[in-house]
């Protein structure tokens, strides 16, 4: 029994401790009272200290069944560790042509992760800023009640099979 108990101990501080080895930053912010006004801004900050490597960056969103449209559009803010700022418009595609909600739905609550950019190559060590801004046609968006960012590892592209020539 003591051998089990101690089993068991050992087994959920391995579950426990196990981390996803790919994920260098992923933090989610609950938009206030689910209504993302234009003015505000969600903003993350993660450090990138291995230049040498490809990362993919993807946002995670949280959103009700009954968000009014298929899309999400947002202004992406990157400042770089040297100060430069970047801005580039994004579209999120949150339904298909049907109005099926892509995502893990479970209720009227969706979660949805998408990549923004992939195969990133960070030339500066040091800490990135990423800020969203939505940029819809409205000011206050309803039914939107979080938004984040992941940052990991890119995994390695897989290698293409060279066929061999054909004998003619």
């Amino acid at each position: 029994m003591r051998h089990l108990m101690l089993l068991m101990i050992v087994a959920t501080s391995m579950l426990v401790g196990c981390d996803d080895p790919t994920k260098v930053f992923e933090e989610n912010r609950d938009i206030p009272n689910q209504i993302w006004n234009k003015d505000h801004m969600v903003e993350f900050s993660f450090d990138i200290t291995d230049t040498t490597q490809f990362y993919d960056i993807l946002v995670n969103l949280r959103h009700t069944t009954f968000y009014p449209n298929s899309n999400l559009w947002v202004m992406v803010y990157t400042t770089y560790p040297n100060d430069t700022v970047q801005q580039q418009r994004l579209q999120l595609t949150l339904a298909d042509e049907k109005g099926q909600w892509f995502g893990d739905c479970t209720g009227d609550i969706c979660n949805v992760q998408q990549y923004i950019q992939q195969r990133v190559f960070f030339n500066q060590v040091g800490t990135y800023k990423l800020a969203f801004e939505q940029i819809m046609r409205t000011d206050d968006l309803a039914d939107v009640m979080a938004f984040g960012l992941r940052v990991e590892v890119a995994k390695a592209p897989k290698a293409k099979v060279q066929e061999p020539a054909k004998e003619q």
